[in-house]
């Protein structure tokens, strides 16, 4: 390395950063080689190994996009059984950032109603998985049983005064027709932003405002 930049006159006091990449970079004598070299707040080590991937997919014309791990979904009041339940608007393997917004209508539930409130929460597994292990015929066994529950645990993210609210409504709100448009987008570094617009007045009452960062 060091003579492929001394035939382009650079010498190792001129070189301002070292990244090293792929699966040499772990070798310890390699790191060690990199340190007498160089000064250590010059080295970097950054996912070594995703660096290398990221490359041979811009050889090939393939952009990489993270996901997202987690389900979220919105709180809404379930008439038939009396009762909150949610609602998904986010699967799990979601890319981010997105491409198009996550669209969403809602309408005042009472007469002259003058907010509306919605609720983001992160969605748990419906199903927990029990893994049991016994011997049979001389062997040992396992298996696992999935568990089905009736609602999935939810981690609410701004179940909180203040920001629950995305919605002041001039005039009031009246049951029986769509108010808001909510339109969901999740940037380069997982939080999620909102943008609501009256469907009455055609005003924009919140604009790409970040509301929590996912996982």
């Amino acid at each position: 390395m060091l003579q492929q930049a001394q035939r382009q006159n650079i010498d190792a006091h001129m070189i301002d950063a070292v990244l090293l990449v792929g699966g040499s970079a772990q070798i310890p004598a390699v790191q060690a080689w990199a340190a007498r070299h160089f000064d250590p707040a010059k080295i970097r080590g950054d996912r070594p190994f995703e660096a290398v991937a990221q490359g041979a997919l811009e050889l090939q014309n393939t952009q990489l996009q993270d996901f997202l791990y987690h389900s979220y979904g919105v709180r809404y009041w379930d008439r038939r059984t009396q009762s909150h339940s949610w609602h998904p608007i986010i699967s799990p393997g979601q890319p981010y950032p997105t491409s198009k917004p996550i669209e969403l209508f809602l309408g005042a539930s009472t007469e002259k109603q003058p907010s509306i409130e919605l609720i983001l929460g992160e969605l748990g597994q419906k199903s927990t998985i029990t893994t049991e292990v016994y011997f049979e015929n001389g062997q040992l066994v396992s298996r696992a049983t999935a568990n089905e529950g009736s609602q999935p645990p939810v981690q609410a993210l701004n179940d909180r005064a203040g920001a629950r609210t995305i919605a002041k409504l001039t005039p009031p709100g009246f049951p029986g027709s769509d108010r808001i448009q909510v339109r969901f987008s999740i940037d380069s570094n997982r939080f999620l932003r909102i943008t609501v617009e009256d469907i009455l007045t055609s005003e924009t009452l919140m604009d790409n405002q970040v509301v929590v960062q996912l996982s």
